[in-house]
C-alpha cells in the first residue's frame, strides 16, 4: 500500500513492494490529479495522467491503432451492443471531448 496525499491509500500492482525503487516507468490514469502530488509519485517512478491526455497522446502517435482498438472494443460490446453514435455518447459522458471529436472525424472507420 502507498499513502499518497492525505486521504488516499492505493495498492501497487505486480506484487511489488511500494517502497522499493523501480527502474521502469508507470502511469496512473486518473481524473483525480489533486490527490496524487507529482513529487510523491516521482519517488516510485509514477506519473499521474488524466485519461484525455493519454488518449490524445495515443491518437497523435498511433492514430490507426487507436481507431482499430476503438472499433474492436465497440464491436465486442454485446449486452447491449452499441452503435457508433451510442459509443461516442458514452465516451462523451466519460469526459473525453477532444478524443470524441477526433473519433467523430473518423466515424466511418468505427
Amino acid at each position: 500500500m502507498v499513502k499518497i496525499g492525505r486521504r488516499s491509500t492505493h495498492k501497487t500492482t505486480g506484487g511489488r513492494d511500494a517502497r522499493a525503487p523501480k527502474n521502469d516507468f508507470a502511469i496512473l490514469l486518473t481524473f483525480n490529479l489533486d490527490d496524487f502530488p507529482k513529487a510523491a509519485l516521482e519517488l516510485y517512478g509514477i506519473e499521474a495522467v488524466p485519461p484525455e491526455q493519454l488518449a490524445l497522446q495515443l491518437i497523435q502517435s498511433h492514430p490507426a491503432h487507436v481507431l482499430q482498438a476503438v472499433k474492436d472494443h465497440r464491436l465486442s460490446l454485446s449486452r447491449p451492443p452499441k452503435t457508433v453514435d451510442q459509443y461516442l455518447a458514452t465516451l462523451e459522458k466519460q469526459k473525453l471531448p477532444k478524443t470524441v471529436a477526433f473519433l467523430r472525424e473518423h466515424k466511418g472507420e468505427l
